[in-house]
């Protein structure tokens, strides 16, 4: 093969004729009149185009020449390839053909027996395709037709289907609704039986409750009123214990300095006796003698007589002391479940006794010679009323 013939055939410029010729077999047959003629006008070109490969010498023809018409021919397949997806339209289709026309103005003209049966196969097969195009429409269109046939039929038989069915569901509802609404008011009326009974057992249940509550803090109160007394009792026998303390410690003092005076008047009397016996006279006078007896004896008796004093004084608390005891243990148990102003009043007369009038109670005792506290403690037992 020549250089000119392999330049010529093997050319890019008839893979782009190609796939224009396959995008345009894709392209659906337009609507519009001026869509079909810009197809009508784009299908001549490529027809032409494609003659132009078979018909035309390639020593006639050079490379610029080709690329010039290749480089129209790409863009105008990518054109016819968006259509069907609406990325282009048949303007961009139409202005791509025109550049094809220019380009080929440039290439020698076709002998014009070779162009007018060039002109005429590209006439004749548009026509062709056009023809088979509309056919295809066509019966697609018929296809259509029966198809839409078809459904209205389905939608008929469905559309009475569905009469049907409503009819059926209506009285479904209807039937539901009576049964419902029945089955609701008994529902709502059992709900309110079983509300107010438990209401009714409720309110029962609070009364009850309620003088529980009540007995209970009635309990509580008598059981607060004798702790009260209670803890005054143990108040008052704590205080009592405490005078026991102090009676008894009283009673151990007296009872040392009795011990002591008991061993100054013995040691007294020993000396008394030791004394008057001979030997222990001898060589003395008589007066001498009953000085230093009767002296000694008044000096170590004076001693005993202050310890028997002192011892004297602290039994006399320890008395006092005991006799206050004796008084807090009685007051309280015999006073507990008295009035409360009968309590009060004897109180004040107990603390009158044991706190006011201890001195009182010392000079009557020493008038009298009596114990005016044991009277107070029997006064005080004699006004509690009898049980």
């Amino acid at each position: 093969m020549t250089l000119w013939q392999e330049r010529f055939v093997a050319h890019q410029l008839w893979v782009a004729v190609r796939q224009a010729r396959e995008a345009m077999n894709r392209v659906a047959m337009p609507t519009s009149d001026d869509d079909r003629k810009a197809l009508e006008y784009a299908g001549m070109v490529l027809e032409l185009v494609e003659r132009r490969r078979e018909d035309t010498d390639g020593r006639e023809v050079t490379p610029q020449m080709l690329s010039a018409v290749h480089n129209h021919v790409s863009p105008f397949a990518s054109y016819l390839d968006g259509i069907p997806a609406g990325s282009y339209s048949w303007a961009n289709v139409v202005a791509a053909a025109d550049e094809i026309i220019t380009a080929l103005g440039q290439w020698p003209p076709m002998k014009i027996n070779r162009w007018l049966a060039g002109l005429n196969a590209a006439v004749e097969s548009f026509q062709r395709k056009t023809s088979e195009a509309l056919d295809r429409t066509s019966e697609q269109a018929a296809t259509a037709e029966r198809r839409a046939s078809e459904l209205a039929t389905e939608i008929d038989s469905l559309s009475a289907k569905v009469a049907g069915e409503s009819q059926k569901i209506a009285e479904a509802i209807a039937v539901f609704t009576v049964d419902g609404q029945k089955a609701v008011r008994e529902l709502l009326d059992a709900q309110q039986t079983r509300i107010e009974e438990s209401e009714t057992e409720w309110r029962e249940h609070l009364v009850q409750q309620e003088a529980l509550a009540d007995e209970h803090n009635a309990r509580m109160a008598q059981y607060e009123e004798k702790s009260v007394k209670v803890l005054e009792a143990v108040g008052t026998n704590s205080t009592a214990t405490d005078y026991g303390k102090h009676a008894h410690e009283q009673g151990r003092t007296a009872n040392r300095w009795r011990v002591i005076a008991s061993a100054v008047f013995g040691l007294a009397s020993i000396w008394f006796i030791i004394s008057s016996l001979p030997w222990a006279t001898a060589g003395t006078t008589t007066w001498e003698s009953s000085l230093s007896r009767l002296g000694v004896t008044a000096a170590v008796a004076g001693v005993g007589v202050y310890a028997a004093r002192e011892s004297s004084q602290h039994r006399k608390q320890e008395r006092a002391a005991r006799k206050v005891q004796l008084v807090l243990i009685a007051l309280e148990p015999f006073i507990a479940n008295l009035p409360e102003d009968k309590q009060v009043e004897i109180r004040a007369e107990a603390a009158k006794s044991i706190f006011v009038l201890p001195e009182e109670v010392q000079v009557e005792e020493r008038d009298l010679g009596g114990s005016s506290t044991l009277d107070l403690a029997r006064a005080l037992i004699d006004k509690l009323p009898n049980r």
